[in-house]
């Protein structure tokens, strides 16, 4: 599983939601994130791609395909260690 953020560096919630991931991360569950700022050249193809719409954005990866998405927030910690527990069949 990965997480991808959506932001851009004038934005301070999005610069709050890239910290409290990455803290979610390194503190209680470890899993690889992204972080794509939609001002440069690869944040808007990404951006494109996924479908974002509104900044910031934060989708769960599981073997390339979206899981969950939020959008103009952060996913609570409790929610995601829920969702990266589940085993699929």
């Amino acid at each position: 599983m990965k997480l991808l953020i959506f932001g851009k560096s004038t934005c301070e919630i999005c610069y709050k939601v890239k910290n409290k991931l990455e803290y979610f991360s390194q503190k209680e569950f470890p899993i690889p994130i992204e972080y794509f700022d939609v001002e440069t050249m690869e944040g808007m193809a990404q951006s494109a791609f996924w479908g974002i719409n509104e900044i910031p954005t934060v989708i769960l990866l599981k073997d390339k395909t979206e899981v969950k998405r939020w959008e103009q927030t952060a996913p609570l910690f409790s929610e995601l260690k829920t969702l990266l527990s589940t085993k699929s069949p």
